[in-house]
């Protein structure tokens, strides 16, 4: 046990995690060993963390797969009707991705914006591909860029989990409420506890740490380290691809420009080879999708069967081997982890109707 000595309150700790929650907490929650004691304890997602809804997240895996299928079979020389609606969709990844990036920006920057699922912008990165080699002059140029902003927003989404390890990402809870709040996988017994108040606990001991990982949480985090594999090959190498494909893009632009031509583009050139990748596109983003729709559901939908218990403490510090708590008092609350049958649709939508990037991008 800590020396309460050595340590501040938990006040200021608290505080950090103590955002305004979507789910109303607040509500008040009686005490294991006293139920006179009461707090306001709770775990729940914050405002940016919430998972997206499920039925968003089939909409947007879906329009996703459908858009990449097109690009494998449908788009033909000379079809017209193929290669223009092609360009549809092309213009549409255009607004789904500058949409993802803002999405992504906001997030990250603690602006209000929702993190995006890694795993729908994954799929709307590799929907974006195809549309690169598969387009007229200047929607090919069109189509790097808008794999480019995708994939940028896909590295903030995708990555944050593991360079924020104590901060806010996809999928994530926080504790909210409280006076001076603690997790412990257990409730222990009272006779285990030699101290009582706020500022006993050692907010670095592993044994009371909340680190707010969920289901979604976890399957998002390996889907979008998954996607970044290439960036064992170095940074550097990165980095001059992505300068290599944005010089592509502008000079293919300008180039049309000077001369535009609305002929379909030639795809017979290495048709095979993308057939090929456009399959193993189509199936990544198939499999990406049952594995966070399945996530998404079962975090949404399923009342967990356990709950969570949480320490909250009030009064000053008091060590009980040497002194009675007097008014200071420190016990368990159990508390219920948030679910809802469309997934927490009405929660997103009262911050995404003030967001505009959240809806174009379908994320």
């Amino acid at each position: 046990m800590a020396n309460p000595v050595e340590l501040r309150s938990l006040n200021a700790w608290s505080t950090s995690k103590n955002f305004t929650s979507p789910f109303y907490t607040g509500a008040i929650v009686h005490g294991v060993y006293d139920a006179n004691h009461t707090s306001t304890v709770d775990i729940a997602f914050d405002p940016s963390t919430l998972p997206t809804p499920w039925p968003i997240i089939v909409a947007s895996i879906g329009l996703s797969l459908i858009t990449a299928s097109w690009a494998l079979y449908t788009i033909r020389k000379g079809s017209n009707r193929s290669w223009v609606a092609g360009l549809c969709f092309s213009l549409l990844n255009t607004v789904r991705s500058f949409a993802a990036l803002v999405s992504a920006s906001r997030a990250l920057a603690g602006h209000g914006g929702l993190w995006p699922a890694p795993s729908s912008t994954c799929a709307l990165v590799l929907s974006n591909i195809p549309y690169t080699y598969r387009s007229p002059a200047p929607f090919d140029s069109v189509a790097i860029i808008n794999t480019l902003l995708s994939f940028t927003a896909l590295g903030i989404t995708g990555l944050a989990p593991w360079y924020r390890w104590e901060g806010l990402s996809y999928g994530k809870m926080s504790i909210f409420g409280g006076n001076c709040p603690a997790f412990v996988s257990l409730c222990p017994d009272q006779s285990q506890l030699n101290y009582a108040g706020c500022g006993w606990i050692d907010p670095k001991d592993p044994n009371y740490q909340f680190d707010g990982s969920t289901i979604v949480s976890l399957v998002e985090k390996i889907i979008g380290m998954a996607f970044f594999a290439p960036l064992a090959l170095g940074s550097w190498i990165v980095v001059f691809l992505v300068i290599g494909l944005l010089a592509k893009a502008f000079s293919g632009i300008t180039e049309w420009l000077s001369d535009p031509d609305w002929e379909p583009a030639n795809c017979d050139k290495h048709r095979r080879r993308q057939k090929v990748f456009l399959i193993l596109k189509v199936v990544f983003i198939s499999i990406a999708g049952l594995a966070t729709i399945s996530a998404h559901l079962n975090q949404e939908l399923s009342k967990p069967i356990y709950p969570s218990v949480l320490l909250d403490s009030f009064g000053p510090v008091r060590n009980l081997s040497t002194e009675s708590a007097g008014d200071s008092w420190t016990d368990c609350f159990v508390v219920d982890l948030p679910y809802g049958r469309l997934g927490f649709m009405d929660i997103w939508w009262s911050t995404a109707k003030s967001r505009p990037e959240h809806i174009l991008g379908l994320l």
